[in-house]
């Protein structure tokens, strides 16, 4: 029975042996399934190199033989007709794929022919182009669109365009503009966006520009052109005399306008030096050249800005403050040293402008609300100390206890009169009044009756406790010292045998020695040890306690009301309305040990105060609505200025409105809008000099709070007095 289960497991084996199929083939199906099918004819020629003569094998490859025979046509069939190449090498993988298929040898045949027909052409118009450039030309034209795909047209197509543009450049050389003209345009057609035809399109106008003396604009085309076509002939020939040319000239313009009184035309002199610098950078004799005449030049406009603030100031000694400092500050920028030497002017016009960019301000806030704290009094303190932080008012008249007093005629002070005078309080003084009212002033504290109970530990003092160090120590000391003298009467026994010993052991000696004095320092450093460490020591005693939390919220609603009333013009703002909100929520403890092993301890010396987190809530509000007045106040300051500035420019008051516009700027730092850009543009005119070209030009380039360093700190107190005398 044991024989026969052999023989059969022995057949089995031969049958599934010769039924298994490689793993090459189960892939290939696979790819042929999901039509992949050149993946599939590669596993599939695989499968049957492995297994040859397998009929299922051979049957699967020639299917997907087929199928990628039939893709590859589709593709050919699909591309553009003119890339001949790629088009014939499909099609020979087809015929190759599947012999069977007529229609790939036939539509081979017919690309071929057609591409053997397109290289012959190639070739006859390439021999063409040496005798008859315009005719290989227009026979080109039937070639164009296979330039991109077969290679002998692309030759063809170089040969005949550089054989043009030869011909263009050839006539160029003997002036025959029209002739040259279209052989550059015969190129172009070729060769669209050719660098070399473009370039030699405006190599003729180049040269018409340069025979007309027209010098910039034939050297903004031969730069053009370099960069185009560096080895250009015309470019090569014509830049040198160009360049020349066209320095000579800027340098004419530049020293003539150099030498005007005008600003303006010394302004001009600036940019045609700067252009000079970028035509002749590489001429390292003439930067310099040029370099020495901008120096000089920046010291005569500024001599001119300095003589102009001479004179305004012998015009009158206070109206022109301002735009005094605005010429000395352009002619420091342009050229310190020449600026430097008239640091008495520039103190004196920045003492009497700090002293016109100021207002005499009053302010008078009442509270017309229901709350519980005088928020009136609050935000004309924080109004003026924010004021004084911001240097734009002289807080001669303030926001006092007294004013509460007073009884204010709104409209009378409108029109330039008080209705009432205190002593010390001079109405008549403020070019400027806030009004305001405190319409609400509520603040809600939630949270202080919902305590919640904290454990911790604290310490509670100190007990004094045995030292283990101590007998560690004590311990050290007297297993030491016992091992010492077990380790003495050692080495005298060893000393005494070695005297006995005939001539005696002299290194046993001198060993007994060394062992005796290490055996004797680590005594002394036992016994020290010992006597050093304390017998007791103090330890913590820490003990649990509880203590209260609390989350305290305060909310805060305040709003208020307020115009300016401007006593020089008689106008009364409209009344603006502020309304802010603001909330905080702290975290405070009541009972907290001071001592407390967390060091939990707030900053209220663990008490609760609920006016101090109301006082942090009434600041943020104050800050907040004191900010907003003072950007109102700021916005109507430098827009004062600007107004005048107008009405004086209007009247043709060209000083004055400099002054007043030099005015708007100083108090508008940082700020934009269109009265902004006209005061900058009207500044920049009459003095003659523009931001942007002092920012190109001048030596100093700082901030406008740097430009100018010699402040009114130049003057002494007792010299600023003299001068508002």
């Amino acid at each position: 029975m044991k024989y026969h289960v052999n023989i059969i497991l022995v057949l089995g084996t031969l049958i599934l042996g010769a039924c298994a199929m490689p793993k090459t083939y189960e892939s290939g199906m696979r790819n042929l399934n999901q039509r992949n099918y050149a993946h599939a004819v590669e596993l599939l020629a695989r499968a049957a190199a492995e297994k040859p003569g397998d009929d299922k094998i051979e049957n699967a490859l020639s299917k997907a033989s087929r199928a990628l025979a039939t893709q590859h046509i589709e593709s050919a069939e699909r591309l553009s007709r003119y890339d001949l190449p790629t088009r014939i090498s499909l099609l020979e993988k087809a015929a190759k794929l599947d012999p069977a298929n007529s229609h790939a040898p036939n539509l081979l045949r017919q690309v071929t022919a057609e591409h053997e027909q397109i290289l012959n052409e190639s070739k006859r118009l390439q021999a063409l182009v040496a005798t008859d450039p315009k005719g290989a030309h227009e026979g080109f034209a039937a070639l164009i669109p296979y330039q991109e795909y077969v290679d002998a047209v692309t030759t063809a197509g170089e040969t005949i365009n550089k054989t043009l543009i030869g011909k263009g450049y050839e006539a160029l050389k003997g002036n025959r503009w029209a002739e040259a003209r279209r052989s550059f345009e015969e190129a172009l057609k070729v060769i669209p966006e050719n660098p070399g035809a473009r370039a030699g399109q405006k190599s003729i106008e180049a040269k018409k520009m340069a025979r007309a003396r027209r010098h910039e604009e034939a050297y903004r085309l031969l730069t053009e052109i370099e960069q185009m076509d560096p080895q250009n002939p015309v470019a090569v020939t014509l830049m040198p005399t160009v360049r020349r040319e066209l320095v000579t000239q800027k340098l004419d313009k530049a020293r003539r306008w150099a030498s005007s009184s005008d600003t303006g035309r010394q302004i001009q002199a600036f940019e045609q030096y700067a252009a000079i610098l970028g035509i002749a950078a590489t001429d390292p004799a003439m930067v310099a050249k040029v370099e020495q005449a901008m120096n000089m030049l920046r010291g005569s406009v500024s001599t001119n800005l300095i003589s102009r603030a001479k004179d305004l100031r012998k015009s009158n000694k206070y109206q022109y403050s301002a735009a005094i400092l605005k010429l000395l500050q352009a002619a420091y920028r342009l050229s310190p040293p020449h600026a430097e030497k008239h640091t008495d002017i520039a103190s004196f016009a920045w003492a009497i402008t700090d002293e016109k960019k100021k207002l005499n301000l009053m302010i008078h806030f009442k509270d017309e609300s229901r709350g519980r704290h005088n928020f009136a009094q609050l935000i004309g303190d924080e109004l003026a100390a924010s004021l004084e932080d911001a240097d734009i008012a002289k807080l001669n008249i303030v926001h006092r206890d007294e004013l509460q007093e007073l009884v204010l005629n709104e409209e009378s002070l409108a029109q330039g009169y008080s209705s009432r005078s205190r002593e010390g309080i001079d109405l008549e003084t403020a070019e400027l009044i806030i009004f305001g009212k405190v319409l609400r002033n509520h603040f809600v504290e939630t949270g202080r009756n919902m305590p919640r109970r904290r454990s911790s530990r604290y310490l509670a003092g100190t007990r004094q406790v045995d030292n283990p160090d101590w007998y560690r120590a004590k311990t050290n000391f007297e297993q030491t010292q016992q091992q010492y003298q077990q380790n003495r009467r050692q080495q005298e026994q060893i000393r005494a045998n070695s005297a006995q010993q005939t001539g005696g052991n002299k290194w046993a000696a001198a060993l007994s020695g060394l062992s005796a004095g290490l055996n004797e320092v680590s005594l002394n450093s036992a016994r020290d040890q010992y006597y050093a460490t304390p017998r007791y020591i103090n330890e913590d005693v820490i003990q649990s306690y509880s203590y209260n939390e609390y989350t305290v919220k305060i909310s805060g609603d305040v709003r208020v009301s307020y115009r300016f009333i401007d006593r020089r013009s008689s106008v009364a703002s409209k009344w603006e309305v502020i309304k802010e909100l603001s909330e905080v929520e702290e975290t405070i403890t009541e009972g907290v040990m001071e001592t407390d092993m967390e060091g939990r301890k707030n900053r209220y010396g663990n008490l609760p105060d609920l006016f101090d987190e109301r006082e942090k809530v009434q600041h943020k509000i104050l800050r907040e609505i004191s900010t907003k007045v003072i950007g109102t106040l700021k916005e109507y300051h430098w827009k004062r200025f600007c107004d005048s500035g107008e009405k004086q420019h209007r009247r043709g008051n060209r000083d004055l409105a400099l002054e007043y516009y030099s005015l708007c700027l100083e108090v508008a730092r940082d700020q934009q809008g269109e009265a902004i850009e006209t005061a900058s543009k009207n500044v920049a005119d009459f003095i003659g000099i523009s931001e942007p070209v002092l920012q190109k030009y001048a030596l100093v380039k700082e901030r406008d709070d740097e430009r100018w360093p010699y402040g009114p700190a130049a003057l002494s107190e007792q010299e600023i007095q003299q001068i508002f005398r």
